[in-house]
């Protein structure tokens, strides 16, 4: 019986060892996906947006959406889209109020511009910030003539940047520098 004992001691202390190294690679496997993951997502088109309105800013993460290309109609400048509550601190109370009501101000230029989606079509508030910075790979571009519209759909403190916004040092798009 002793002998089964130690037998089965010995097993158990394998077994141990087993898991501590299943443990071990498990550990390794994640961080390895992690790291690869956030290095991939940073190759794709994530980046560091400013939005400039008046003598305030609001500093987003921008992602390149290559399935946006909005534009305003009437002047034809490029389309960016974040959520209203993302930039909601930089801008007036008054031209929140009309955001928020979905109008249209010759005030603070809002228009309305068509955005259609796997939802069918709908009509987004957009407006001229100052300025748009994108900041990727340590290089800041400044985006040209792009207006800013607003959809509850968007991510969180995020700036999805069409495939046709291009960026004045580079004179390419955004998806072409990345």
């Amino acid at each position: 019986m002793r002998k089964t004992h130690s037998v089965l001691f010995v097993q158990a202390n394998q077994l141990e060892q087993v898991m501590d190294a299943l443990a071990a690679c498990v550990a390794f496997a994640l961080t390895e996906a992690l790291r690869r993951l956030f290095r991939h997502g940073e190759a794709d088109g994530v980046c560091i947006a400013t939005v400039y309105y008046g003598d305030k800013t609001a500093v987003l993460k921008g992602f390149t959406d290559t399935g946006n290309s909005l534009t305003e109609p009437l002047s034809g400048a490029p389309v960016a889209v974040c959520r209203l509550d993302s930039v909601i601190e930089i801008l007036p109370p008054n031209l929140i109020a009309v955001l928020k009501a979905g109008g249209l101000s010759t005030e603070y230029h809002v228009c309305l511009v068509p955005c259609s989606s796997i939802g069918g079509t709908v009509l987004i508030s957009a407006i001229r910030p100052q300025r748009l910075e994108i900041e990727h790979g340590g290089t800041v571009f400044e985006a040209e003539d792009v207006m800013l519209g607003f959809s509850e759909f968007a991510p969180e403190n995020t700036l999805l940047i069409g495939k046709n916004i291009i960026l004045k040092e580079a004179n390419k798009s955004f998806t072409e520098v990345r």
